[in-house]
């Protein structure tokens, strides 16, 4: 296999030179500007283009989705008549006509691409390159132990040294951050933390982080003394460097090689362990920063391993899919590593990758994979994705691993996930399928989202996750087929969503899309025949 380059500039896989530079959002930026929907406001007023068909389209997909799999005909010609229809003023051509889901949807990247607009591949940051390089075949034994009491080891050799970044970008124009799914032609799909657990052997139970309720230069300077061992003049000189309170990745690679000079273990482990996490699942879009707050992650290196690092890495990871998803957005955080494997493991005809020769299954499933450079060209994985079918998914992907990973109930819990400041809502009783049940219509996401809870408050629900599984407010069947939905299932779902991104062709005097020369004749052929 041909070694991965750097020539195309929107792989970020970055070197020290790097290190100067800011994401688009700024140094270390790890919250978002809360949406409409977790403003728990109406949505915004929509533009005069934005609009889509009337009820009586709606009608026209009845019935339609009682077989195993959604006709896609039969549905692309519902999509296609929304264009003669009269026009809805809160409703959008191609979905969703139902507009109490998707509230932010005229913000969102599918609604231009539908009117003609494209985006260039999202910039994708990742560190695979970086910690092979940084990380040595074998650790000093004070180190390694002090990795495997935090629960990390299975980090140290995870992440892909290439990422597909119009792969990335393809999915990411499908995510919706009110449900924090991607919306596919066959319903919805989403990375939940049972994908975690199998993918990457992180713990997904345990403690989230709060962090300190003041952490000014003052007390960050302190931290960095305290934790990492260094004086007062060198704490403030890095923080004097990054303007604020961040830590430069290659000053804590200097900082772990000082102190392991010097035999001083624990401040050696600190610097190692959040340099580990500061490149993987706790990943912003800065480039080569982390912030000093994750300091007080290993401030107790004997009790480290209490932390719910699965759930760190999904609500780090919705985030910035929820960014990545507006029409404004350029680059995408995240640990890149676990949306590319979970998207191998889920859909094997999408794009191409390799097994790892060799690959036991006692080893995290991220390792299973090698990947394989993409094109640079996300209209042929746009197609693939308008033309999914539901054969075209293994929906319990992990049945195999479950010798080696098993099945965890705080998987199905509902409500929000939170690390740090950042809070997303976790659905599973939308995606029931990918645990072996029957997919009906879920609650709407704001029976969660509508409701204002405190950091604390997310916190004990999350401890307490029993009472907010599915199972107990939600009926559900085991499936008799992967991909089993009820009769209503689809009709409902293609009034709220909008499962395609390419528009269909227009004929005779009628408009047509910038994008019109690009789509495949098999689609052309189910709008029109």
């Amino acid at each position: 296999m041909k070694s991965e380059s750097l020539a195309d500039p929107w792989i970020a896989d970055f070197d020290d030179k790097d290190e100067e530079n800011v994401g688009d959002n700024g140094i270390g930026n790890d919250t978002v500007e809360p949406t409409p929907l977790q403003r728990n406001e109406p949505p915004s007023k929509r533009s005069k283009n934005a609009q889509g068909a009337s009820s009586s389209v709606i009608s026209q997909m009845k019935g339609a989705s009682s077989s195993r799999h959604p006709p896609i005909s039969s549905m692309r010609k519902s999509l296609l008549a929304a264009r003669h229809e009269p026009l809805s003023e809160e409703s959008f051509p191609g979905g969703p006509y139902d507009m109490s889901v998707l509230t932010s949807f005229e913000d969102h990247i599918s609604a231009r691409i539908w009117r003609g607009e494209e985006r260039e591949p999202l910039r994708v940051i990742a560190h695979g390159k970086k910690l092979k390089k940084f990380i040595p075949t074998q650790l000093p034994q004070p180190i390694l132990q002090a990795v495997n009491t935090a629960g990390l080891a299975s980090l140290l050799r995870s992440s892909f040294k290439m990422t597909d970044i119009s792969l990335v970008s393809a999915f990411a124009e499908r995510w919706h951050q009110e449900t924090n799914t991607f919306h596919l032609p066959i319903g919805e799909m989403t990375i939940t933390l049972d994908d975690v657990s199998c993918l990457l052997h992180l713990p997904i139970s345990g403690a989230s982080f709060s962090p300190p309720e003041k952490m000014d230069t003052n007390t960050a300077c302190a931290c960095v003394m305290a934790l990492l061992g260094v004086s007062y003049a060198k704490a403030m000189s890095e923080m004097n460097h990054t303007k604020r309170s961040h830590l430069r990745l290659s000053w804590l690679r200097e900082i772990y090689a000082e102190k392991c000079a010097e035999q001083q273990w624990e401040h050696a482990s600190r610097a190692f362990l959040l340099h580990l996490v500061g490149c993987t699942i706790l990943v912003d879009k800065s480039h080569a920063f982390v912030d000093i707050k994750y300091l007080e992650l290993f401030r107790d290196l004997n009790n480290c391993g209490n932390w719910s690092w699965g759930s760190a890495a999904l609500t780090i990871l919705y985030k910035y899919l929820g960014d990545a998803s507006m029409h404004y957005t350029k680059q995408i955080g995240g640990y890149i590593t676990l949306l590319q494997a979970w998207i191998y493991e889920y859909f094997p005809n999408i794009c191409d990758r390799i097994e790892n020769d060799g690959y036991s299954g006692q080893l995290c499933r991220a390792y299973r994979w090698r990947p394989v450079k993409g094109t640079g060209e996300v209209q042929p994985y746009r197609r693939k994705l308008d033309d999914l079918t539901a054969d075209d998914v293994i929906w319990t992907a992990f049945q195999d691993h479950r010798q080696y990973r098993g099945f965890e109930d705080i998987s199905m819990f509902s409500g929000y996930i939170q690390w740090g400041k950042i809070m997303v809502p976790y659905l599973p009783e939308r995606v029931l399928r990918q645990f072996g049940y029957v997919q009906d219509i879920p609650r709407s996401p704001q029976s969660i989202t509508a409701v204002r809870l405190s950091i604390a408050e997310v916190d004990a629900r999350w401890l307490g996750y029993s009472d907010y599984v599915v199972h107990t407010f939600n009926r559900v069947s085991q499936a008799t087929y992967p991909s089993e939905c009820t009769d209503k299932y689809f009709e409902w779902y293609h009034t709220i969503s909008h499962p395609y991104i390419i528009p269909p062709v227009m004929q005779g005097n009628e408009n047509k899309t910038k994008s019109m020369s690009q789509v495949p004749s098999s689609v052309a052929k189910q709008c029109w025949n």
